[in-house]
């Protein structure tokens, strides 16, 4: 199994302190979807442990497609789960498909720098947060 592989299963354990053993002591993390960007792995986990309690309690990703060197890679996900949390968006109890992509930069095998893609209005059409376009239907 690859590193990538291991780290998604890590995220899969909702653990913040599981998946910052993936990154390196000088890690800059950014959700360009969220425009947050987190510094170092503490400010990292504590960003990952508030997913279940703001978020969604039962959030998973899914490989879509993964590339990797030892210095750069790209990963291509689908995050699955359920709008069952109200503090970062309002709760719908609907479940969604996100589909994002990841890339960054290693160093000595760890995630030095981390982007995530993923488009928000695809979550909000999903769990009814947002219309649908007329003749458009979210992605799934």
């Amino acid at each position: 199994m690859a590193w990538y592989d291991d780290s998604l299963e890590a995220w899969d354990s909702h653990d913040g302190q599981r998946i910052t053993s993936f990154m390196a002591p000088d890690v800059t993390y950014t959700d360009v979807a969220l425009g947050e960007t987190h510094s170092g792995p503490a400010d990292v986990a504590a960003w990952i442990d508030t997913m279940v309690e703001e978020f969604s309690t039962d959030y998973s990703f899914e490989t879509v497609f993964a590339f990797s060197t030892d210095s750069v890679y790209a990963l291509e996900w689908v995050l699955k789960g359920t709008n069952d949390r109200g503090k970062l968006f309002p709760a719908t109890g609907k479940p969604y498909a996100i589909h994002g992509v990841s890339v960054g930069e290693l160093e000595n095998g760890l995630i030095k720098r981390n982007t995530d893609y993923w488009s928000l209005g695809e979550f909000l059409m999903q769990v009814g947060l947002m219309p649908v376009p007329e003749g458009a239907g979210a992605a799934s």
